[in-house]
């Protein structure tokens, strides 16, 4: 199909390869579980309108999203789906959780009470998930407080207990001992919930290494996030080799990446041997060079500011980027390829003519760094931050026969 874009570059999104996805992870969950798609920052940059749309019509029950705006985005746009809103969310914002019929996750009596009070006046009940702190030090109630706070709520008439969670902080491993800690004591927990609330109430846990490496979290519902879009699990440089993803990576291999990134060349030049000046950024180039400007920066969240030694496509050849990424544009070195020209087609990541880049291998050479404790310094490289922190002057072009508009 002729694609019509308003600028030479775009995030192409493979709406047929998310169905792919989406089935993959339903022939791996029990059917009786039901299947949650995150589509937080903006469905991880793949646009959480589209992302829905396409989604619910092949066997997703409900939607997960971080904010109260992400959630106002899709009532709006018609998805009449549950939607929860994983994070935290302000006493004082609850008038639009309501108006919008969101499930807000709960685990504070003051937001608690809130709900209460807006839910009373507008004669209804306001449907909560409780979400539940397993390790000791995330988002959510601590296990020990779980009772208690029950028996407070229960006094509040405009709210009703339909679910509880809890978030699996390292559910990557092969034997990883705090997991099954966090399994057991959220065990204990759903039992003593259940006898307290005669209810119905969903259950879930697993996120994506969850579906992966433990079928005993599955419980009622699954959350799907890095898996529905075709992303391979987190890593960084400290800890990566350590963490043994077993299925994760023969799951990962099953699903196929959604995004892909593309631009056309703007400009080619000759440059001769000395010293190349880009935008501030100084390099030697030893010989006589042809460099191409891709008309992509880091206005657009590629994906941060300065890439190192990373290579891209271009005729089906991989080609290296030369120097930083600026607000703009970012130049690449062509050298070896033979009648490069103005309009080509450029793939950050993606698929060109048999070769492939993973947005994995873009993070690779991505620098984010932080700082443990006092002085150690982890590089961290997350494919997901790339995809989620593509901005929205960037078009989304949505391919393939599950196309929604």
């Amino acid at each position: 199909m002729e694609m019509q874009v308003a600028r030479s570059a775009w995030a192409e999104v493979d709406l047929d390869r998310l169905r792919h996805n989406i089935q993959i992870i339903i022939n791996k969950i029990t059917p009786e579980v039901k299947l949650m798609a995150v589509v937080k920052a903006n469905a991880y940059g793949h646009g959480a309108v589209e992302v829905a749309k396409a989604a619910i019509a092949h066997g997703v029950y409900a939607f997960g999203v971080a904010t109260i705006a992400e959630g106002i985005e899709l009532r709006q746009a018609g998805i009449a789906a549950p939607i929860l809103i994983l994070g935290a969310i302000d006493a004082r914002e609850v008038h639009a959780v309501v108006e919008y019929l969101l499930t807000p996750s709960v685990f504070t009596l003051p937001v608690a009470r809130a709900l209460h009070l807006v839910a009373q006046k507008k004669q209804v009940k306001v449907q909560y998930h409780l979400r539940i702190d397993t390790t000791g030090g995330s988002l959510g109630i601590e296990v020990g407080d779980v009772v208690a706070f029950l028996n407070k709520t229960k006094e509040l008439s405009g709210l009703e207990l339909s679910g509880i969670y809890t978030h699996l902080y390292s559910s990557y491993g092969q034997d990883d001992i705090l997991v099954r800690q966090q399994i057991s004591k959220f065990n204990n927990i759903v039992d003593d919930v259940k006898e307290l609330m005669p209810q119905p109430i969903v259950v879930h846990a697993a996120s994506t290494p969850g579906i992966v490496n433990w079928p005993e979290t599955y419980y009622d519902m699954v959350r799907a996030g890095n898996i529905l879009y075709g992303l391979a699990p987190e890593m960084d440089s400290d800890h990566y080799s350590k963490v043994i993803i077993r299925e994760c990576i023969a799951v990962a291999k099953e699903c196929k990446p959604v995004m892909q990134l593309k631009a056309r060349i703007a400009d080619v030049r000759k440059i001769a041997p000395g010293n190349l000046w880009v935008y501030g950024h100084q390099q030697l180039i030893d010989k006589e060079t042809i460099i191409a400007t891709v008309p992509l920066g880091y206005a657009d969240g590629f994906p941060l500011a300065y890439i190192q030694n990373a290579q891209i496509l271009i005729g089906g050849k991989k080609v290296a980027v030369l120097g930083k990424v600026v607000m703009d544009y970012f130049i690449v070195d062509v050298t070896e390829l033979a009648g490069v020209a103005i309009g080509d087609e450029v793939v950050i990541w993606g698929e060109q003519a048999g070769e492939t880049v993973t947005v994995d291998e873009i993070a690779l050479h991505s620098r984010i760094r932080t700082v443990q404790g006092t002085s150690k310094v982890v590089e961290t490289r997350i494919s997901r931050a790339s995809l989620c922190l593509l901005s929205t002057r960037l078009p989304r072009l949505y391919i393939g026969s599950e196309q929604t508009g």
